[in-house]
C-alpha cells in the first residue's frame, strides 16, 4: 500500500504541474472546493481542481481542459477541451458533450443515452495502462507469454523515464533555488542519520494514513501529502547531492557544478529501484533519511547540525 501512495504523489506531482498554465492563462485552481458552471453560463480557460468535483449544467460551456485529482466529473453542459480525472468517475448526462479527449484512472466513465463525447476515452487502471498491448505503437506478436513480457518491460521503462525525469526536474528547481539549504541540509543528514531516518521514517508512517483520514472527513489529507511530497523532494536533493559529489571525488574526475551533481544523484537513487526484493525498501531508507534531514534543519534554516559537521571534520 506504501508503494501505491508513493505513485500517487509522484502522479500528484505531474498533475499539480498542469496548474501552473492555467495560472498563467487565467484559468482556475481550486483547492478542496468543487467547480459549479450553471446552465447558459460560459467559461474560458482551464480548470484545474484537488480534492473537489466538477459540475457543468445543462446548456454551460467550458472553453478549455480540465483536471481532477481526488474528485468526480458531471458532465451536462459543454466541455470544448479535454478531461483528466484521477481517482473520481465521469458522467456525462444525456445532455452533455465533451469535444476533446477523457484519460481517466481510479475510476470509470458513465454515458447516458443521447451523451456525447467525441475524442477518446481512455480509461487506466492503476498504472498498468501503460502495459497493455493495445496501447503500444506497434502491433504485439500474438504469444501470450512473449507479449506480456514486452508490453510488461515498456511499460515498466517508460514508467522509469518518466517517474526520474519528473524527479530530476524537481531537483534541478530546488538545487537552483535554495542551494545553501540544500547543503544545510545535506549536512545534517551525513552528522544525524539515524535520527534523521526515524524521524523520517516515522513522518511516513504517520503522514499517509493521517491524509488519508483528513481526505475522508475534510479533503485536508492533499495538504499533508503535498507536505509530505515537498518535504521529500528537498531531502532527495539534498541526499542526492552529496552521492553525486561523493561519486565524482572517487572517481577522481573534476568536480561538476551542484546541479549536474545532483542530476548524477538523483539517477543513481532512483536506479536503486531496480533491484529485486531490496529496491522499494532501499528507497524508503533514501525517503525517510531525507525527510528526517529536512525537519530536523528546518528546510535548512538551522544549522546545528551542519555546524557540529564542521567542528568534527577539524
Amino acid at each position: 500500500m506504501v508503494k501505491r501512495i508513493f505513485l500517487g504523489l509522484i502522479l500528484a506531482l505531474f498533475l499539480w504541474s498542469f496548474a501552473f498554465p492555467a495560472f498563467a492563462e487565467g484559468g482556475k485552481v481550486l483547492l478542496g472546493e468543487s467547480f459549479t458552471l450553471k446552465s447558459g453560463g460560459t467559461y474560458r480557460g482551464d480548470v484545474v481542481i484537488f480534492g473537489g468535483n466538477l459540475f457543468l449544467e445543462k446548456d454551460s460551456v467550458l472553453e478549455g481542459d480540465a483536471a481532477i485529482f481526488g474528485g468526480w466529473a458531471e458532465i451536462a453542459g459543454t466541455l470544448e477541451g479535454e478531461l483528466a480525472v484521477f481517482g473520481g468517475n465521469v458522467r456525462v448526462k444525456r445532455t452533455g458533450r465533451i469535444k476533446g479527449d477523457v484519460a481517466i484512472m481510479g475510476g470509470r466513465v458513465e454515458k447516458e443515452e443521447g451523451g456525447v463525447i467525441e475524442g477518446e476515452v481512455v480509461e487506466m487502471v492503476g498504472l498498468r495502462w501503460l502495459e497493455r498491448p493495445s496501447l503500444l505503437p506497434f502491433p504485439i506478436p500474438s504469444y501470450p507469454s512473449l507479449g506480456n513480457w514486452v508490453s510488461w518491460l515498456l511499460g515498466s521503462g517508460i514508467r522509469f523515464v518518466i517517474t526520474l525525469l519528473a524527479l530530476i526536474a524537481a531537483s534541478v528547481l530546488i538545487i537552483s533555488l535554495w542551494p545553501e539549504q540544500v547543503k544545510v541540509v545535506a549536512e545534517t543528514l551525513l552528522t544525524a542519520p539515524l535520527e534523521s531516518g526515524g524521524i523520517g521514517l516515522a513522518t511516513i508512517v504517520l503522514g499517509i494514513p493521517v491524509g488519508l483520514v483528513l481526505i475522508v472527513f475534510a479533503c485536508l489529507g492533499f495538504f499533508v501529502w503535498l507536505a509530505l511530497l515537498i518535504t521529500g523532494l528537498f531531502g532527495l536533493t539534498a541526499l542526492a547531492y552529496k552521492v553525486g559529489e561523493r561519486v565524482m571525488v572517487a572517481s577522481g574526475a573534476q568536480r561538476l557544478s551542484p546541479i549536474f551533481q545532483t542530476i548524477l544523484g538523483v539517477t543513481l537513487i532512483h536506479l536503486l529501484g531496480l533491484i529485486p526484493c531490496l529496491g522499494f525498501l532501499l528507497q524508503l531508507v533514501v525517503y525517510s533519511l531525507g525527510i528526517g534531514a529536512v525537519i530536523l534543519s528546518r528546510f535548512g534554516t538551522y544549522r546545528g547540525y551542519s555546524e557540529k559537521a564542521i567542528v568534527t571534520q577539524q
